[in-house]
């Protein structure tokens, strides 16, 4: 009787440990950055502005698409995109025609900073009307 009684009190916090480290699941929208800029916007107070002013032309430099991209959202946060996530980014890089400010939405899983991307999207001009 002991025994069941330990054995079931480990398989709760076993369940238990494993909610706890689950990720978050998010559907947001945000400015898409390389992560040399979200480095660097880290403390600034203008980072949001910097975000929406961020260039397509720095996002292609070869150093930013190393370093990989972020998503930040109007509240301020970054998130950093994971290998499916960035390897996406470039494909919206590619077919964009905005030269700035790229609004994203993106759905997927969060822990920590780390976003891990289930879908991206660019944000057009007419999704973002009221309807």
């Amino acid at each position: 009787m002991l025994r069941k009684g330990i054995a079931t009190i480990l398989c709760l916090l076993f369940v238990v440990a494993a909610f706890a480290n689950s990720k978050e699941q998010v559907n947001l929208k945000g400015y898409l950055v390389d992560m040399m800029c979200a480095n660097s916007y880290a403390d600034d107070p203008e980072a949001l502005t910097k975000a929406k002013e961020h260039t397509k032309e720095c996002s292609l430099m070869a150093h930013c698409i190393r370093a990989g991209y972020a998503v930040m959202t109007e509240d301020g946060k970054i998130y950093k995109l994971d290998k499916a996530g960035n390897k996406k980014v470039a494909e919206i890089l590619d077919k964009t025609k905005d030269e700035q400010g790229l609004l994203v939405s993106v759905e997927g899983r969060v822990k920590g900073n780390m976003l891990y991307v289930k879908s991206i999207a660019e944000v057009v001009a007419e999704d973002t009307k009221v309807k």
